[in-house]
């Protein structure tokens, strides 16, 4: 932030100087500084373009500090016909992509190693946990963020990977432009689609016939973990990141998903309970 206001008043004061000393001569010469000018105001912003891209750190409290301040700048410099507004959506925009999805890229990595780990050494124990949802949650309504499905409890490297989209999804709290969204909803399609592929190579590999280990659980684990990541994960995280965006009729349509299937999965878990007693 210091470095943005003593480039606004260097640029500023050099330029309304500048313009004191030469705009006054009606002249031939006039007009050669004029674009003597013109060409260095555009070389400064250009230098303050890239100091912006490779000293802005990925926090999203610091880019909008920097964002509000950078908007000052530019709008002043409008004031001597080099309003460069226009010039910082795309700066900014990119690296706030970058913090947002740094969080979603970094859990798939971990959810990667976790299952090729556990599939290696034949365990199936950081694969699940023996945390249920004994408890059921009060249903809030759809447009409003939703509470992430207790049954993930039971599978923690679910668990991690939802955490990380909430957290990416937190820094847009602090600042949010709409004109990443289209960006950000293929980042997460990524994501998932990462995810999906890593479930079902994951699955094929623990049915090899020969498997060692715990091949019986890994296998079990192995079609619980998927479905509860289509069935729950997807919906959910879908639903998170539409309201995010105040998109609420998309929130609505995902979170009635993830609902109808949190009913049909209740109901199959109780059928199951009726036939054991």
């Amino acid at each position: 932030l210091d470095a943005i206001e003593r480039y606004r008043t260097r640029v500023f004061e050099v330029a309304t100087q500048f313009n004191a000393i030469f705009r006054a001569q009606a002249s031939s010469k006039s007009e050669s500084a004029q674009q003597l000018l013109a060409l260095w105001m555009t070389r400064r912003v250009q230098s303050f373009l890239k100091l912006l891209k490779t000293e802005l750190a990925e926090d999203a409290a610091s880019i909008r500090d920097a964002l509000e301040a950078s908007i000052f700048f530019a709008s002043s410099m409008g004031r001597l016909g080099a309003d460069f507004t226009a010039l910082l959506p795309r700066v900014f925009e990119r690296i706030l992509i970058k913090t947002v999805t740094s969080f979603w890229t970094e859990s798939v990595v971990q959810f990667k190693e976790t299952l090729s780990v556990c599939r290696e050494a034949g365990v199936v124990e950081p694969l699940r946990s023996d945390a249920g949802s004994e408890e059921e949650t009060e249903e809030v309504p759809l447009a409003d963020p939703q509470p992430a499905p207790r049954a993930l409890l039971a599978l923690p490297p679910l668990a991690r990977f939802v955490n990380a989209v909430l957290n990416g999804l937190n820094e847009l709290r602090r600042c949010l432009l709409p004109t990443i969204f289209p960006a950000l909803r293929r980042a997460l399609e990524l994501e998932l689609e990462t995810i999906r592929s890593e479930l079902l190579n994951h699955e094929r590999a623990v049915h090899v016939p020969g498997f060692r280990g715990e091949a019986a659980t890994l296998r079990q684990n192995a079609t619980s973990v998927r479905v509860a990541f289509s069935e729950l994960v997807e919906p959910y995280c879908r639903g998170s990141l539409e309201a995010a965006f105040g998109n609420v009729a998309g929130a609505v349509a995902h979170h009635q998903i993830l609902r109808d299937n949190l009913h049909k999965t209740a109901a199959v878990e109780e059928d199951d309970e009726e036939e054991e007693a």
